[in-house]
């Protein structure tokens, strides 16, 4: 059987297909209760002024049932005699055709020619972010007349690999200059947050461990390290700088217990004129990275460290959340939502983590008592049966349930129809169950589930399908979480190195971005200087559609 994210990911699945009308092609949409004119602009990759345009009569105020015209590009199946026609809209006077190669996005296609997407569209009524290879599209002249279909300086470059297959060992090369081992570089001022203009040029080291010796824990080492690179590279390709120039220097730091490749490098001063340090990737390496990077003000990305983070640590920023800070964010995003109603949590659930459920029962809690310091709103029962008094029609009822165990799961479902009456009611559980075969399907056209989620990769985002098709094609097998990892920390630094010109704590602490997998939305760690990870994307199950939820947006 289907695991229950594929039976989730097919429900929420457009069945409409683009169709002329007149001499443009559209893709009807209907609208559904609790969407927005935005929300559907942002699911189609359409400027809502477009929409309204295609829709006379239709405002920002929309109705469920409605049925919207969106434009699209013409289906995939289109006979290649019958030619993609345009109409008048308003264009430069000379342009040249792109032909779309494989693996090549709307978005990469804007920022390779310094356009925006919005530009592209203008110039390709219709266009929209699904593009098909051999796909014809108008790019305008530059002020010179020329466009080169070659990579111009002004993008990212890639050092260049050699690949020992016996080893499984990448080999990176790196500048010969290598400036003195006690040159520091100033502290960039935390409140300086405006692009910085007089630096395009960013030098991004990543340090992974290669490691080829015949063990399983080398080889487990080994296949992390290369499909984080491998991430990294499929990333380079999809998400281009728009005039900044991003250096990508990786580099072996062998087995993880051995730190001597590790202190090679600094030694010889390999990292001194890194503007951003990825890694390593394990423990053990990190601590001398983080404090040689402490020493030259350079800040340091630790991807997957969720150890305890000490005031005396060298300075870091941690893109996945320590267990106490996802509980006190998803705690935060649960009171926000549910303060006027009933959250109920059910103890000793079959097969759930304990000390994950008392911190987070112990974060709403007191979260709930500062925004209703007099009301009770939380609850906290043993068994279903415990629940059906506390149920209230007159507000939301929030039940979590953090089983992992499948028949646990569904037999506590089972018991609790008899409970619910059809009041207002959502069921949150553990990322675990997308993984379950089994799902009672009917049961939830009644109610909504809700499941946050830290390492889920939304099937059907616009970001999604071109990565995975790009990573399949080019390295013949499928993406994994550490190569998802690799993509949002590549989009990311790149953006904020293109924003700020530096990955400043005041600067990264206004930003919320998500690309992938968890949003990214780091605060400073108490009594340290260190910055974690608080993103919370939640996976909300509504009347037979999936939406992505990001916590503070």
């Amino acid at each position: 059987m289907l695991p229950f994210w594929a039976v989730l990911y097919c429900l929420a699945q457009n069945s409409s297909k683009p169709i002329k009308i007149g001499e443009e092609w559209f893709v009807i949409h209907t609208v559904k209760k609790g969407e927005t004119l935005s929300k559907i602009s942002r699911e189609y990759q359409v400027p809502m002024e477009k929409i309204i345009r295609a829709n006379p009569g239709v405002g920002k105020v929309i109705k469920a049932g409605e049925k919207l015209r969106i434009p699209s590009a013409p289906p995939r199946n289109l006979p290649s005699s019958e030619p993609i026609k345009t109409t008048s809209s308003p264009a430069p006077q000379e342009y040249r055709e792109h032909i779309i190669k494989k693996g090549e996005t709307l978005f990469g296609i804007a920022r390779k020619y310094g356009l925006t997407i919005e530009n592209l569209q203008a110039l390709n009524p219709g266009l929209t972010e699904k593009i098909q290879e051999g796909q014809r599209i108008r790019i305008p002249l530059n002020s010179a007349g020329k466009i080169s279909d070659n990579p111009t300086p002004t993008q990212r470059t890639v050092a260049e690999e050699q690949i020992n297959k016996n080893r499984s060992e990448l080999l990176l090369e790196t500048e010969d200059e290598i400036e003195s081992p006690d040159k520091t570089r100033p502290n960039p001022q935390p409140s300086d947050c405006i692009p910085k203009v007089e630096k395009n040029t960013f030098t991004v080291a990543v340090l992974l461990p290669f490691d080829g010796e015949a063990t399983d824990t080398a080889l487990r080492h080994t296949r992390i390290a290369w499909q984080f690179y491998c991430g990294l590279k499929a990333a380079a390709q999809l998400h281009v700088p728009r005039s900044a120039i991003i250096k990508v220097r990786v580099y072996d730091t062998g087995p993880p217990n051995a730190l001597q490749f590790i202190h090679k490098l600094l030694s010889q001063g390999a990292l001194q004129d890194a503007d951003v340090i990825v890694g390593p990737l394990y423990a053990s390496g990190f601590k001398p990275v983080a404090e040689y990077a402490q020493v030259r003000q350079i800040p340091v990305i630790n991807p997957f460290g969720r150890s305890p983070t000490m005031p005396s640590d060298p300075p870091q920023i941690r893109m996945t959340p320590s267990q106490k800070f996802f509980a006190e964010s998803l705690a935060e995003y649960v009171a926000a939502r549910y303060q006027f109603g009933r959250v109920i949590f059910v103890n000793g659930a079959p097969g759930h983590d304990t000390s994950f459920y008392r911190q987070f029962l112990r974060a709403t809690e007191a979260t709930l008592k500062k925004m209703r310091p007099t009301a009770k709103v939380l609850y906290q029962v043993n068994s279903v049966q415990e629940i059906g008094p506390l149920l209230v029609a007159s507000a939301e009822n929030l039940i979590y349930y953090p089983s992992s165990r499948e028949m646990a799961v569904n037999s506590f479902l089972n018991s609790l129809r008899t409970q619910h009456k059809n009041f207002p009611l959502t069921i949150m559980g553990d990322e675990s169950w997308l993984s379950f075969t089994t799902a009672d399907m009917d049961f939830f056209k009644g109610v909504q589930l809700r499941i946050p989620v830290q390492t889920f990769a939304a099937r059907g985002d616009t970001l999604f399908e071109p990565f995975y098709k790009l990573f399949k094609e080019t390295y013949h097998t499928e993406p994994d979480y550490y190569a998802f990892k690799a993509f949002d920390i590549f989009c990311f630094v790149v953006d904020i190195l293109e924003t700020y010109g530096h990955l400043g704590p005041k600067c990264l602490e206004k930003e919320k971005r998500r690309y992938l997998l968890q949003p990214i939305r780091l605060r400073s760690v108490p009594g340290t200087n260190t910055l974690e990870n608080r993103g919370v994307a939640i996976l909300t199950l509504i009347e037979n559609d999936i939406y992505f939820e990001t916590y503070g947006d």
